[in-house]
């Protein structure tokens, strides 16, 4: 039986039927992949060149068939795809996606109006590849993308890639501190990466992930992170999501003196909706003795509680 990995100019489909995933367990053979389309032969080598233009063409297509359309185990081809068919090495292919990244961020700064799009969807689809690949040697050009960058997404999507590559550890936390001091990402991606730590009803949590591979300390470096942030944070959907975030994953946070604190920002706001808001979570905290309240300050070597 084989999988059938179907590229076209316009569309991209990995269809693998119930009668092949059951042959698969039964004989505990790999799927042949056969590409349909003007595709390079398997059992050639690959150059850069031609890699990167397969990469650029297919695996940063956005267009996508109609739900009612695709088949069965539809979904998008990856970087990672590719490199298993064309036995590329993981090393390669990061520095290809590299390479990639760094062409298109040279055309797009010369761009002007929609010329634009396109790059900027290229360069945001290859950054997500990265993360595959685990490969440190790719962190200076997440670093230079969240600086050099004019584009909010882009700056984005290189974080959360870069959180993705190092795993929570110490030079996540510094790299986060780092770019949320410079103070030129938007109240949108702020919310986006402790969105992404965190998870939502939509969403998994990256902090759940950690805590499945016990790494407990990279988790609890994290949390003191955005515990450090919810006391400066000026924006209420994100003051509200690093509560949110808080409240489900560090133990003692909810009674805190600290997160009092954060409410005191926001209750006397003009908005409506932020005022309700946090003016109920006073209250709730309102209602706990001053002496049970939890003072996280000496626990995680933060700053004295104010009295």
């Amino acid at each position: 039986m084989k999988r059938v990995l179907l590229i076209t100019l316009s569309a991209i489909a990995v269809c693998v039927t119930a009668q092949e995933r059951q042959a698969e367990d039964e004989t505990n053979t790999p799927w042949a992949i056969t590409f349909v389309g003007a595709m390079p032969a398997q059992d050639k080598p690959i150059s850069d060149e031609v890699l990167k233009a397969v990469i650029l063409r297919e695996v940063c297509n956005t267009h996508e068939p109609p739900l009612n359309q695709r088949p069965p185990g539809w979904r998008r081809l990856t970087a990672r795809d590719l490199a298993d068919w064309y036995k590329v090495s993981p090393e390669r292919m990061a520095r290809v996606l590299e390479e990639i990244v760094r062409e298109r961020l040279s055309y797009m700064e010369k761009a002007e109006g929609d010329a634009k799009i396109r790059p900027r969807s290229e360069i945001s689809i290859t950054l997500r590849q990265l993360k595959d690949f685990h490969d440190p040697n790719t962190l200076e050009l997440l670093k230079e993308c969240t600086v050099a960058s004019k584009d909010d997404r882009i700056r984005r999507i290189a974080i959360l890639t870069h959180i993705e590559i190092t795993s929570g550890d110490e030079d996540t936390v510094a790299f986060l501190r780092g770019v949320i001091a410079e103070g030129r990402l938007s109240g949108l991606s702020r919310y986006e990466i402790y969105r992404f730590l965190g998870g939502d009803k939509d969403r998994s949590s990256f902090l759940a992930e950690l805590k499945a591979k016990n790494k407990n300390d990279n988790m609890e470096k994290l949390l003191v992170f955005m515990l450090d942030m919810v006391q400066v944070e000026q924006d209420s959907d994100v003051s509200n999501k690093l509560d949110d975030v808080l409240c489900k994953n560090l133990d003692g946070y909810t009674q805190s003196i600290q997160r009092e604190q954060v409410m005191l920002k926001f209750v006397n706001s003009t908005n409506d909706w932020t005022r309700n808001r946090f003016g109920e979570i006073k209250a709730e905290i309102d209602k706990i003795p001053a002496g049970q309240r939890t003072d996280l300050s000496q626990r995680f070597k933060l700053p004295p509680a104010p009295q």
